[in-house]
């Protein structure tokens, strides 16, 4: 049955089109812009609806050379023409325009297109540049992820920074022959470009400039080519070759590999290249990224001539199992093997003096490392290597970095040699197979969570000239039983002993001053702590929850009791002061409830309670006398004083017990626990007797 329009329904119809049509081309009138000093227009915005936006070539009569920054950033179009006369698209310009499908730039003269300029346009599918556009700036398609098909105008000079970086549906791309630059990253994460041609007259090419296009099988690098950048074909897996032109006089293929033309650089081997791989002689040097990520070679065989192995030279090379080194080798550089999951030995690095940051960081399979002449370690440099064994540093090694083995897991003993002056925070953090370390006389500080979580460690003997245990240094070592710190240790850092559940015995020297906040918390087998008589401070619950803890003697100069210090000590039942009341804060014996606290004689601010618990006069008990004896011309003994440093005493002399007069001899200070006394006078009489008092 065949349909009848009505007249009117028709004359409908032709008004809507008329109007869509009228709609689907920007006027001249829809644009904002100022005037440029050479009386061009410089447009700044767009307030029509169309989403097919024409820039126009004049606007009353004066000519569009300029668009601004930002001008059309977000709209909604879906094509784009730019006319011959623009010289200039501005920052982005058309910055998130989601709906852009396609850009058209007509021939013109010297375009330049701004930073950023199209970037994250993430549905634009095409791109066509005519001659006249001389430079591509930096970010200009950066993450346009949807990006098939670009053509570059026959005049483009100078592709920028990350001007197409990222654009994951690019498959194809000619440089034209005007390119002179490809800046770094330029193409770099173009996961789906199967092909690059790159023009004759490109003199250089910046680092990363290909990385990562997964999918790109070759390349050829002219003759013109004086620069190659770090990485510029990293991780391209699947390229086998690249090629150089035999006539280029800075670089050159070996193997199917990049080196300079002197052969002494190794620059870069391609990602898919297969099977082995031998490095010519004469190399000195591999580039940074050299076999990043070439995990289809079992085996990589380095030149006696090698000296430097740049960062991430063999980062996450997966397929071989060993790599020989030779005593060439000075330096290894960061990231150099991270992630050689395969490789489970080091050999020949008898020459290596320094190991950069994470060099072997997640070596899983590493089982052993003999550095005879190292000097330095970098951060991270064996983290996570859960199966490393053994480690023998040489006695030149100066600096061991933070993190250096944390999480080496199997890891039983290091010595650290009396070279080392530096061994930075978290070295050995979690190496809970660690039971012993052996610390050089070169360590002063013991750094924070230096051996934090080292549950096998069981005795730790400090250096003489360790002045600091920083905090966590010992967190969660619960197997440590005995800790003995040298008279150089002035300070004991927050949570130095946390948790270490087996720790019974600390002796601190004469140094330290004060004990920082949780030192000793929950090391719950703690029975004695002999304090350094010059000790000041005692930070908030230092010896919390220490439930073995019985008896404490203080020395006489502690003037500050942190909050809680002494709390949940069930089996504290005496603390005993050698001097005046000390400044505390609030509760130091919570939950410790059988706390007395005792004082001696003389000393000042003492009352019936203190801190909420009794108090008590401290029973004295007399001084001890050991080592007495006669020496060349005199007597000499030994007074062990139990009542406090800093105290006066007298020493008197007695001729006849029976009737006693006893005669003050000599008045001391004690400055220690013992004192010394001798008796010049004692020769040619029969029998004299001592004794020792307070004044």
């Amino acid at each position: 049955m065949r349909s009848v329009e009505r007249p009117e329904g028709r004359a409908r119809m032709l008004a809507v089109g008329v109007w869509l049509a009228l709609a689907a081309c920007a006027t001249a009138q829809d644009f904002t812009y100022t005037t440029n000093a050479d009386d061009t227009l410089h447009l700044t915005g767009y307030v029509g609806i169309s989403t097919d936006l024409a820039i126009p070539d004049a606007i009353a009569g004066k000519t569009v050379a300029t668009i601004g920054e930002q001008a059309f950033a977000g709209g909604s179009f879906t094509n784009v023409t730019i006319p011959g006369n623009v010289v200039d698209v501005g920052v982005r310009a058309f910055n998130n325009c989601d709906s852009l499908i396609g850009i058209l730039v007509l021939d013109g003269t010297a375009l330049n297109l701004g930073e950023s300029a199209f970037e994250s346009c993430d549905n634009l599918r095409w791109l066509s540049m005519g001659a006249g556009t001389t430079n591509v700036g930096a970010n200009a398609f950066l993450c346009c992820i949807n990006l098939t098909n670009a053509t570059l105008g026959a005049t483009v000079m100078d592709i920028g920074p990350s001007a197409f970086s990222g654009c994951g549906g690019l498959r194809a791309i000619a440089i034209p022959d005007s390119v002179v630059r490809i800046g770094s990253d330029a193409f770099n994460s173009c996961t789906g470009l199967l092909a690059a041609t790159l023009g004759t007259n490109i003199e250089q090419i910046g680092a990363a400039a290909f990385r990562a296009c997964n999918r790109l099988t070759n390349v050829v690098i002219g003759s013109r080519v004086a620069y190659i950048g770090d990485r510029a074909f990293g991780l391209c897996g699947g390229m086998r070759d690249i090629e150089v032109a035999g006539d280029n006089p800075a670089y050159a293929c070996v193997g199917g590999a990049l080196l300079d033309k002197a052969g002494t650089r190794f620059i870069q081997c391609p990602a898919g290249k297969t099977g082995s791989y031998v490095v010519p002689d004469g190399v000195t040097r591999l580039e940074v990224g050299a076999f990043e990520y070439c995990s289809f070679l079992g085996s990589i065989t380095l030149p006696s001539s090698l000296a430097t192995i740049g960062e991430y030279a063999f980062n996450n090379c997966r397929g071989f199992g060993r790599i020989v080194l030779h005593d060439s080798v000075r330096d290894i550089g960061a990231f150099a093997f991270q992630e050689c999951v395969a490789m489970t030995n080091l050999v020949g690095a008898a020459g290596v003096t320094n190991i950069g940051e994470n060099a072997f960081l997640l070596c899983n399979r590493l089982r052993s490392v003999s550095l005879p002449s190292i000097v330095e370690i970098g951060w991270n440099a064996f983290g996570d290597c859960t199966n490393l064994t053994s480690v023998m540093l040489g006695s030149g090694v100066k600096r061991v970095a933070s993190c250096a083995f944390t999480q080496c897991s199997a890891l039983p003993s290091i010595v650290i040699p009396d070279s080392t002056t530096e061994l930075g925070a978290m070295a050995f953090k979690g190496c809970t197979a660690l039971k012993t370390a052996t610390l050089g006389a070169g360590i002063t500080s013991i750094e924070r969570y230096l051996f934090d979580g080292c549950s096998r460690l069981a005795e730790i003997v400090l250096p003489a000239g360790v002045a600091a245990i920083q905090a966590y240094a010992f967190k969660n070592c619960v197997s440590l039983a005995r800790v003995r710190m040298g008279d150089g240790v002035t300070s004991i850092g927050t949570s130095a002993f946390m948790g270490c559940t087996n720790l019974v015995e600390v002796d601190m020297g004469d140094g330290v001053t004060s004990i920082g906040t949780s030192a000793f918390m929950g090391c719950t087998n703690l029975v004695e702590v002999d304090f350094s008589s010059g000790l000041t401070s005692i930070g908030q619950e230092a010896f919390r929850g220490c439930t073995r803890l019985n008896r404490i003697v203080m020395p006489p100069n502690v003037d500050s009791i942190g909050w809680a210090a002494f709390s949940y000590c069930s089996a504290l039942t005496g603390v005993y002061y050698q001097g005046n009341m000390p400044g505390t804060s609030s509760a130091i014996y919570m939950s410790s409830s059988h706390v007395v606290s005792y004082y001696l004689s003389g000393s000042a601010g003492w009352s019936a309670t203190f801190n909420s618990r009794p108090t008590a006069l401290w029973p004295q008990e007399p001084a001890d006398c050991v080592n007495a004896g006669v020496k060349t011309n005199r007597f000499e003994l030994e007074i062990e004083w139990p009542w406090g440093i800093g105290r006066d005493f007298v020493v008197d002399a007695c001729e006849d017990l029976a009737h006693p007069t006893w005669v003050p001899l000599w008045t001391g200070t004690i400055a220690s626990s013992t004192a010394y006394f001798s008796d010049a006078g004692w020769a040619g009489r029969p029998v004299r007797s001592y004794r020792v008092r307070e004044p």
